[in-house]
């Protein structure tokens, strides 16, 4: 098993970037957008081999090349620059390229924060115990720290990606909201929503359990002030 001082940990969620020990490679790093896109992709679907076709057609939909798999190649390598620049590897190639086909290196071991938000939200959905829930849906909701790869907005292939994240967060507050409240934790809650709705902004329910998470910690002043801003808002 890897040490924590070579595991690769991963942020999709509020921000790209990679941390493994002391060092880091973030999207903030100048602007490569096609680079990040590249790796961002491989990483995503680290458990397969992306045909070179199907990313061509990811990274460039609207344009045609007389040569695109060299322009691949030269993104592939400027990619893999990038990262060993940036990160001990011990000289293991961080993206692989075999039968026409890239790959992110699965011998890399590597935490990925969407993996992670996934599994403690189907461990809590499958758990007996409402305390094991509730601490599953808290787990995830720590873990989301905003929308799926912010600076890849525009991106087709990361929209459905970003509903769907989007989606397991709000059903994991929701969840998470009705099992603190049965459980006399209206305090926590309203630390909970409030960190919700400044995530999830224009989703109404994330501001309806904030009111009602005030209301329930007995702070009736903020329940009636968010309501007169929410109906501001929308």
């Amino acid at each position: 098993m890897a040490s924590d001082a070579k595991k690769y940990r991963v942020q999709m969620l509020g921000g790209f970037s990679i941390t493994c020990g002391e060092d880091m490679l973030s999207d903030t790093a100048g602007r490569m957008q096609q680079v990040w896109n590249l790796i961002e992709y491989l990483i995503v679907y680290r458990h397969k081999s992306v045909p070179q076709s199907r990313l061509i057609d990811m990274l460039w939909p609207d344009e045609s090349s007389d040569n695109p798999a060299n322009a691949l190649k030269n993104l592939a390598y400027r990619a893999r620059t990038l990262l060993c620049k940036s990160l001990p590897n011990e000289k293991e190639p961080f993206i692989l390229f075999r039968r026409n086909s890239y790959a992110w290196n699965e011998s890399l071991p590597c935490e990925v924060d969407i993996e992670i938000l996934e599994t403690a939200w189907r461990a809590a959905n499958a758990s007996l115990s409402e305390l094991d829930k509730l601490d599953g849906y808290l787990a995830a909701v720590d873990i989301y720290q905003g929308d799926f790869l912010p600076k890849s907005l525009m991106e087709e292939w990361t929209i459905s990606l970003r509903t769907y994240y989007s989606s397991i967060y709000i059903d994991c507050v929701t969840r998470a909201f009705d099992l603190l409240l049965d459980h006399d934790r209206a305090t926590e809650a309203v630390q909970m929503c409030e960190k919700a709705v400044a995530l999830e902004k224009f989703t109404e329910k994330m501001h309806e359990l904030l009111i009602r998470a005030y209301m329930a910690a007995g702070d009736h002043a903020s329940a009636l002030k968010h309501y007169y801003y929410v109906a501001d808002l929308f």
